[in-house]
C-alpha cells in the first residue's frame, strides 16, 4: 500500500512538473511568435523605405539629366549668340567697306 502511495505521489509530482514545463514552453513560444511578428513588421517597414529611397534616387537622376539638358541648350544658345555676333561684326565691316 505504501508503495502505491509513493507511486501516486511521484505521479502527481511528475504531472505538476510536466504542466510547468508545458506552460514554460507555451510562454516561450508566444514570445517567439511575437518576436517573429515584430521582425516581419520591421522588414515590411524597411522594404517600404527602400522603395521610397529608390523612387527618390530615380527623381534625382531625372533632375540631373534635365539640368544637363538645360546646360547643353544654354551652351548651344551661347554658341549661337557668339556666331550671330561674329556674323553681325562681319556684316558691319562689309557695309563699312572693310
Amino acid at each position: 500500500m505504501d508503495e502505491v502511495r509513493r507511486l501516486e505521489d511521484r505521479t502527481v509530482s511528475s504531472t505538476k512538473e510536466i504542466r510547468i514545463l508545458v506552460e514554460e514552453i507555451h510562454k516561450e513560444t508566444v514570445l517567439a511568435v511575437e518576436s517573429i511578428e515584430r521582425g516581419k513588421t520591421e522588414a515590411e517597414v524597411s522594404e517600404n523605405i527602400s522603395h521610397q529611397v529608390d523612387a527618390s534616387l530615380a527623381n534625382i537622376v531625372r533632375s540631373i539629366e534635365q539640368i544637363g539638358d538645360v546646360m547643353t541648350d544654354r551652351n548651344r544658345s551661347d554658341e549661337q549668340a557668339a556666331t550671330s555676333s561674329t556674323i553681325a561684326s562681319n556684316l558691319e565691316e562689309i557695309i563699312r567697306g572693310g
